[in-house]
């Protein structure tokens, strides 16, 4: 493109979050290796919970998983 001007910084830059999020991933990754089937279970949960009601506070969601866990047909659960 005329005017542009390429700075060869920018491209460390980029490769340098690029890096910095791969190792985050295999962070999380490794980490959960060490979680319980539970949690995992409570934590896929509560992360579907948070994708339906983007605007639910933390506290919302844990009850709610706590009441479907508990109480499927309270929480409108169908099958678990």
């Amino acid at each position: 493109m005329p005017g542009t001007v390429y700075d060869p910084d920018a491209d460390d830059v980029v490769h340098a979050e690029l890096a910095a999020e791969a190792a985050a991933a295999a962070a999380r990754e490794a980490a959960a290796g060490l979680l319980t089937p539970s949690v995992l279970a409570h934590a896929a949960l509560l992360a579907e919970l948070a994708s339906l009601v983007p605007g639910a506070a933390v506290d919302e969601l844990a009850f709610a998983a706590r009441l479907a866990a508990t109480e499927p047909e309270a929480a409108g659960a169908t099958h678990w």
